[in-house]
């Protein structure tokens, strides 16, 4: 009798002959990050060195565009679900309150750019 959770094979049954990867090894990808981090580690200050002096701005961006998938969370196109059972005056409401703080901030960003163009001008 086959078992539909392994995919129509019996328990027990394989095709590999004994071929395959040992169990508890590491498989390929894992090991290319173990690898790729730990030169990484060890070339830190090369790297941060080679930053500083020798990239130019548009390598800078570059080196983030690409690395930044790596430092942070990949977020799914469902997470915005949440909106479909949100009202529309709700949602309006939400959008207003968001918009305020936007301009908010954006006010008092203006305000400490001018006292500290007031402050360069006493100087």
């Amino acid at each position: 009798m086959t078992d539909k959770k392994n995919n129509g094979f019996k328990p027990g049954h394989t095709l590999s002959k004994g071929y395959g990867r040992p169990l508890g090894s590491k498989n390929k990808k894992a090991t290319i990050q173990e690898r790729l981090t730990q030169f990484l580690l060890g070339n830190v200050a090369d790297l941060q060195r080679e930053y500083d002096r020798d990239m130019t701005t548009g390598q800078k961006i570059r080196l983030f565009e690409v690395l930044l998938p790596f430092a942070s969370p990949k977020l799914q196109a469902n997470s915005v679900s949440m909106y479909e059972k949100v009202d529309e005056d709700t949602l309006d409401q939400m959008i207003e309150g968001v918009t305020a703080k936007l301009i908010k901030n954006k006010e008092t960003q203006q305000i400490k750019a001018n006292e500290q163009i007031e402050e360069a001008n006493q100087d």
